[in-house]
């Protein structure tokens, strides 16, 4: 698995953001996921979330998002 690209958008409520990566020298069929965060939580120099502690766990203070596979055909 690579990460292609890690977006920041600048964001504020009423917005929309919109993503845009152009893949190149594609030579097969690949599939793509993608992540979202609201960056709160993640480990050190990373991109990836921490867990959350068992019994002091609260799902609005790191938010999370995955889609399913996106698979592309050339």
């Amino acid at each position: 698995m690579t990460v292609a690209e890690s977006f920041e958008p600048r964001w504020w409520p009423g917005n929309t953001v919109l993503f845009k990566h152009t893949f190149r020298n594609v030579r097969a069929p690949f599939y793509v996921r993608l992540r979202g965060t609201d960056g709160k939580r993640h480990t050190p120099a990373g991109i990836e979330p921490i867990a959350d502690i068992i019994g002091n766990s609260d799902p609005f203070q790191d938010l999370w998002c995955y889609t399913n596979p996106i698979f592309i055909d050339v």
